[in-house]
């Protein structure tokens, strides 16, 4: 049997498993989907919590509130269960840091955690060094305080610091809405003012929806610029913004002007940059399934999606490149250009290291043992998010473009390009044309809608149709207005 057909197996006997549990608990399934997550429990809607993960980027255009309000809305009346979104989003850098909450002076990552701004060197920190020289990750703190009620962060050395508190705390309340099973039909939603952790454990089923990419310390790319990112590409020294981040386990953490991120003294596959990202993901994932780790509030799915285009870090195109990179984010590559970077293959100064970001994602889905729980946003097309992130930048979205129904309130029509905006100066537009606001990092209302369409997409076809869905639901961009290389 092939890899491909044991992983189809197994993901079919997860979902068996999960429906044969309802049968035999008494609860009443029904549209289950692939997920096996009833659309209703005891004829309530059920309850499904979605743990929104990324960087700053997620935050930007409110994308967790657009996803929620389509997918609760009455024209996705096929659907009928109730979500709830809870942002644990963290602003900066990530990667390694999701998948560590703390390091001892013992850790082979305990210098690598500095990659990334710490106290005192940004508003938002990264990490910071208690009392006692434990270094803690701020993104995975914020995390686990959502899922345990607990902030796991001592206030002592730096970590006393009030940007903590500030910036890697989840919310002390939340609007936390949900159908409470125990009250009349006719009472419900009920609506209170609760912690997360507390609303968390009113709902029925939990997804983490995760956004990332890796950190700009510790950059996916092709190295060898030979345009596949592959096991050839190691991280050389020189790209590592911070070097106090190198040395690992007492040694100096560089092999030849290349970084050993085993620690072992020597270069092998296993100190591929794509390889670390997807175990990073991968380490993730698995601490959020285990209830052996968070009980009840353990996670049900993890669904990994890419990022979105990002402009910025023009140093990383070929030298007579960079004063156009650096004169305007609207600059048009030609194709000469474009043939003579076989691992920039776009006409844009979009940000490679994002672009590369889908290695470690294929990387990741490539292994036919993978927890069938872990799961790609858009299945059949990991880079699903950039293209169309990219289609809106250089040529704009048109009505047909839309997977999220026309019905949903505020959800745009045709969209402008980017390219035609006015960025700064008399009378800007980057706040209401394309997706990306003036930064070209970030994104504005129309951008927070696209990133929530493309997730609406690829969730339907495991909330809904499962195995055997079209194109559309499976994430295959090709039906779209363009194509953007």
């Amino acid at each position: 049997m092939a890899g491909s057909e044991v992983h189809i197996v197994r993901r079919g006997l997860a979902c068996l498993a999960v429906l044969l549990s309802l049968l035999l608990s008494g609860v009443h399934a029904q549209a289950a989907g692939f997920l096996g997550i009833p659309n209703s429990i005891d004829g309530y809607p059920t309850n499904v919590g979605l743990l929104i993960l990324g960087h700053s980027t997620s935050a930007q255009g409110q994308y967790p509130a657009k996803l929620v309000a389509a997918m609760n809305d009455a024209s996705n009346a096929a659907d009928g269960r109730h979500y709830l979104a809870f942002p644990a989003i963290t602003g900066g850098d990530g990667g390694l840091l999701w998948s560590i909450v703390s390091v001892g002076p013992a850790d082979l990552r305990y210098d690598r955690a500095t990659a990334s701004a710490g106290v005192g060197e940004s508003p938002s920190p990264q990490w910071c060094q208690d009392g006692a020289g434990q270094r803690w990750s701020c993104r995975r703190s914020k995390l686990e305080h959502v899922l345990t009620g607990t902030f796991p962060i001592p206030a002592t050395g730096s970590c006393a610091d009030v940007t903590v508190t500030n910036s890697c705390r989840a919310a002390a309340q939340m609007a936390c809405t949900w159908y409470d099973r125990t009250l009349p039909m006719d009472q419900n939603p009920v609506t209170q003012s609760l912690s997360p952790f507390d609303c968390w454990s009113r709902m029925d089923y939990r997804i983490a929806l995760v956004q990332d990419t890796t950190n700009r310390s510790w950059p996916v790319d092709d190295f060898t610029a030979d345009g596949a990112v592959d096991d050839l590409d190691l991280w050389p020294a020189s790209r590592i913004q911070r070097a106090r981040a190198l040395p690992c386990g007492g040694t100096g953490g560089v092999v030849g002007g290349l970084v050993d991120w085993t620690c072992d003294g020597v270069l092998t596959p296993a100190d591929a940059a794509y390889r670390s990202y997807a175990s990073w993901l991968l380490g993730l994932a698995t601490d959020l399934l285990d209830p052996g780790r968070y009980g009840a509030a353990a996670l049900d799915f993890v669904f990994f999606g890419h990022k979105p285009v990002e402009m910025g870090q023009c140093n990383l195109w070929p030298a007579a490149e960079i004063p156009t990179c650096l004169s305007g984010p609207h600059a048009i590559r030609t194709p000469e250009q474009i043939a003579a970077t076989p691992d920039r293959p776009y006409d844009h100064y979009y940000l490679p290291t994002v672009f590369w970001e889908r290695r470690g994602l294929e990387q990741l889905f490539a292994d036919p043992a993978l927890d069938p729980r872990i799961r790609p946003a858009t299945r059949d097309n990991v880079l699903a998010m950039w293209d169309r992130s990219a289609l809106c930048y250089a040529q704009g979205l048109v009505e047909g473009d839309w997977r999220i129904p026309a019905a949903v309130p505020g959800r745009p029509g045709p969209v402008e390009a980017d390219d035609v905006e006015n960025d700064g100066g008399p009378n800007p537009s980057a706040d209401i044309a394309g997706c990306m606001v003036a930064d070209h990092v970030h994104h504005n209302d129309a951008g927070g809608w696209m990133m929530a369409d493309v997730w609406f997409a690829g969730l339907e076809a495991d909330l809904r149709t499962g195995l055997f869905m079209d194109g559309f639901e499976s994430g295959d961009t090709s039906s779209w207005s363009q194509t953007v290389p």
